[in-house]
């Protein structure tokens, strides 16, 4: 807050987030609605670039990506190594030869985490520069309450939800802004299996969710136009 008090104003991407940092940030000063500059790459993604960071990550070219996202957790023990909350060897298994997995995790999970079988599948993009580049990336978003699905929207690509423990992260840990079950532009998945299942369904889902993701967008990334900046 007391870094708050030297704003002279604040950009917005849409209305319904503004009445939240209104009161998250304690607010009297001017709010501007334009959409983030940030996202305008989203909007006009430049094929090259993404090429070249599919050569960074050295992806071969037939694999599709699905970007795994989680939300940081402060009730898990920093001491341990961090576990990946699905079946990584049944994901290796039935996904490999069509799929790999980037991993962007809170930066004091990945600095416990141990993927030494899995280095043709699953890549660490932690320290990668720039979200908004992988978001242009991949092809499949999994994540859970992250903010991460408001920008993402903008590509009309799938959004999975990973919400294996949905109850104590609402009432124990954080909670909601917002009416999470009834926004969500994806299916909330309770367990590894329902999760492999959705992303080998994947166009299934897209299909079924159509309407919810389009009023989400309408709601959250309608000043996303590309002009932001």
């Amino acid at each position: 807050l007391n870094r708050v008090k030297k704003w002279d104003f604040l950009i917005s991407p849409n209305p319904y987030t503004s009445e939240i940092m209104k009161r998250a940030y304690q607010l009297d000063i001017p709010i501007k609605v334009t959409g983030y500059p940030r996202n305008d790459q989203l909007v006009n993604p430049d094929r090259e670039k993404i090429k070249n960071i599919r050569k960074y990550f050295n992806i071969p070219d037939n694999k599709k990506i699905i970007l795994y996202a989680p939300t940081w957790r402060e009730d898990d023990d920093k001491r341990e190594n961090y576990r990946l909350k699905f079946n990584i060897q049944k994901f290796y298994k039935e996904l490999s030869e069509e799929y790999v997995i980037l991993l962007r995790l809170h930066y004091f999970d990945a600095k416990r985490l141990q993927l030494k079988n899995y280095s043709d599948f699953i890549f660490n993009a932690t320290y990668y520069n720039d979200i908004g580049d992988l978001y242009n990336l991949c092809d499949i978003l999994v994540t859970d309450y992250s903010s991460v699905m408001f920008d993402f929207a903008i590509t009309d690509k799938p959004i999975l939800f990973y919400t294996y423990d949905y109850t104590k992260y609402k009432n124990k840990l954080r909670g909601f802004y917002l009416d999470f079950k009834s926004l969500a532009p994806g299916p909330l998945l309770n367990n590894s299996d329902e999760l492999l299942s959705a992303i080998k369904n994947i166009d299934s889902i897209t299909k079924r969710y159509y309407d919810k993701y389009s009023k989400f967008k309408s709601t959250f990334n309608s000043y996303e136009d590309g002009n932001a900046s």
